[in-house]
């Protein structure tokens, strides 16, 4: 059990960033925001960060990530 802590990735946000984290097969896509000052840690084989939303949500999509529909938007 130990050991999986040596396999984590972590990314510590200076300011607003965003990220994607994937496994090997990319058969499971994390992507999100991270606000200021907060940090991220997993355990996903590959983690990639961001500061520009364009090109987090292009290279997102180009893995295969599918992003949620904004209820907010069709309300």
């Amino acid at each position: 059990m130990m050991e999986a802590w040596y396999k984590m990735k972590k990314i510590i946000a200076d300011k607003k960033m965003y990220y994607i984290a994937y496994n090997e097969d990319k058969s499971i896509i994390h992507a999100g925001e991270i606000p200021e000052g907060n940090q991220l840690v997993t355990a996903m084989t590959e983690l990639e960060e961001f500061y520009d939303k364009t090109d987090w949500k292009a290279r997102a999509e180009e893995l295969g990530y599918v992003f949620p529909v904004d209820e907010e938007v069709l309300t």
